[in-house]
């Protein structure tokens, strides 16, 4: 059975998990996987006896107020099993249940409350405001429209999956997407809305991962009673070049960095063969979620595009969906950062057009393709 291990400590300081342990009380215990335990009673020597194996808890936590469960596998079975067997202790599922909340902490320091519920409750609609999910893939530039609402007073973004959780991923965990996912909308604040961020390719291979039924994720996305966006760049060749710029990045786009981060961002070397490589990510997760939640009630396409052209009409659109007024007109972001600091953006995305036609016989369609690049071009050189 998989289990965390001693290459797990060095993951605590970014998933913010570092302070949880710092800080237990006499009262408080952690269970976690045998493989992981003898590396945190050694980083923590003062506080060994908190730290206990998933198979040795049965007589360990008898004057425990909190436990926290940390395991690689199976960790909602233990928590069921610990909350029938210690009913007035609470139990939290690390992963599940307190991750979702350190992510939106640390990217809302500002929030006060947040829903303290068990792990395994079920999200309710009632009780707080539901999120918003936004699905746009790497380099489609969402992060234009997410300051922009966000200045409207209407939410701010939380990416679902940050670097740090993608590393956890790596670490070939038995993952439960809905879990997390529900995690989150647990997690909302009692009176704020927010937007979180999910990105096409990393649900899409979760979700191929997951053994679960494929329709559960927009039948729980429909419980939920949560609001969707599918956001989408309809000009690929250009979202793929801004993919591969801003590859290895922290933040995923100009516009949501700092401008010492944008300066920082260095040019790479134009190379078809690596440009190629975004094509199934970008186009094929984007389909995927087309065809597994395209039809969901609660859900609205916007583009890039659209929002370049008419981003007031968009920002309407949007708060019409989503049930969230501005409380304030919307500072409308430059939208010739990206341009400004991916040096030759447009030029680099006619060549990958061209290329795409030239080398993979790829072809431009009528009015709405994905490539209006190469329809352009394609146009021109038969004179019409």
């Amino acid at each position: 059975m998989v289990q965390f291990d001693a290459s797990f400590v060095k993951m605590l300081p970014q998933l913010k998990l570092l302070q949880l342990f710092k800080s237990l009380t006499p009262r408080e215990r952690v269970v976690v996987d045998r493989k992981l335990v003898a590396s945190l009673r050694r980083k923590w020597p003062g506080r060994a006896k908190q730290f206990i194996a998933a198979d040795a808890v049965d007589s360990e936590l008898d004057s425990a107020d909190t436990v926290y469960v940390l395991m690689a596998a199976y960790s909602p079975q233990m928590c069921a099993r610990l909350q029938d067997r210690y009913p007035s202790s609470s139990i939290v599922d690390v992963v599940y249940g307190l991750l979702p909340r350190l992510l939106i902490e640390q990217a809302l320091p500002d929030i006060k409350a947040l829903q303290d519920v068990s792990p395994e409750a079920a999200p309710q609609a009632a009780h707080h405001a539901m999120p918003t999910f936004v699905l746009a893939g790497q380099g489609s530039e969402v992060e234009l429209l997410l300051s922009a609402v966000e200045t409207a007073g209407m939410g701010a973004a939380v990416e679902v999956f940050p670097t740090a959780v993608q590393r956890l991923l790596e670490t070939g965990m038995r993952f439960s997407l809905l879990r997390f996912l529900a995690g989150f909308v647990r997690a909302m604040s009692v009176a704020d809305h927010m937007f979180l961020v999910l990105r096409p390719a990393i649900l899409y291979g979760l979700h191929n991962s997951d053994n679960r039924p494929k329709g559960r994720l927009r039948k729980s996305m429909a419980k939920w009673g949560v609001k969707v966006l599918h956001w989408q760049m309809r000009d690929r060749c250009r979202q793929i070049v801004l993919a591969q710029h801003y590859m290895g990045q922290p933040l995923p786009s100009v516009y949501a960095m700092t401008v010492e981060q944008r300066r920082a961002l260095k040019q790479r070397p134009y190379a078809l063969t690596r440009m190629i490589e975004f094509l199934p990510d970008i186009v094929g997760a984007d389909a995927f979620v087309s065809r597994r939640i395209g039809n969901l009630d609660g859900l609205i396409a916007l583009t890039y595009e659209d929002f370049c052209r008419q981003p007031a009409k968009v920002i309407e659109a949007l708060s019409s969906h989503i049930h969230r007024a501005p409380t304030t007109a919307a500072t409308l972001p430059d939208i010739n950062l990206s341009a400004r600091y991916c040096s030759e953006l447009d030029d680099r995305a006619r060549r990958l057009a061209w290329d795409l036609v030239d080398h993979l016989g790829l072809h431009a369609t009528t009015k709405g393709s994905t490539m209006p690049f190469s329809q352009s071009l394609l146009r021109r050189e038969g004179g019409s």
